[in-house]
């Protein structure tokens, strides 16, 4: 599910394909927090990314166009 606040969305796993380089909570939070509670065996339940307004609904775009041809 995607948030906004202060024109920031917030993308999970739900959201998007995970890539544990690209969560907030990599360079945030230790190894050990991303081992225990994120990551594919444990259903990246903590994964989070968070992006622009603009540059979700640009990639948005982008991907619709992409789909038509």
């Amino acid at each position: 599910m995607k948030h906004l606040y202060n024109d920031m969305i917030v993308l999970t796993a739900d959201d998007e394909e995970p890539d544990c380089m690209r969560c907030m909570h990599c360079s945030e939070c230790s190894d050990d927090y991303c081992c225990g509670f994120c990551g594919a065996d444990n259903g990246w339940a903590e994964y989070e990314r968070h992006i622009t307004e603009k540059e979700y609904w640009g990639h948005s775009t982008h991907q619709y166009e992409n789909e038509e041809e």
